[in-house]
């Protein structure tokens, strides 16, 4: 989904984190407590920030399993 805001200009891509960061949270919409969903939209904005800083996907990814495994552990 970012590269479709890929440009000459910097700022389009983090439009794209912002609007991507987005829906990652609503994807997330089964937690009903709205701080849960404020965390679910950082996350989505820290794998955003990876994917668009290391290049790849493998980063984000493992991000997004860290933080999984925090939610199941942290409860």
């Amino acid at each position: 989904m970012l590269n479709v805001f890929r440009s000459r200009y910097n700022w389009t891509m983090w439009l794209g984190a912002l609007i991507t960061s987005l829906l990652f949270a609503a994807v997330h919409m089964q937690y009903q407590n709205l701080l849960t969903l404020a965390e679910m939209f950082l996350v989505g904005l820290i794998t955003s920030a990876a994917r668009i800083r290391s290049g790849g996907l493998l980063l984000p990814v493992l991000l997004h399993m860290e933080a999984t495994a925090l939610g199941l552990l942290l409860g």
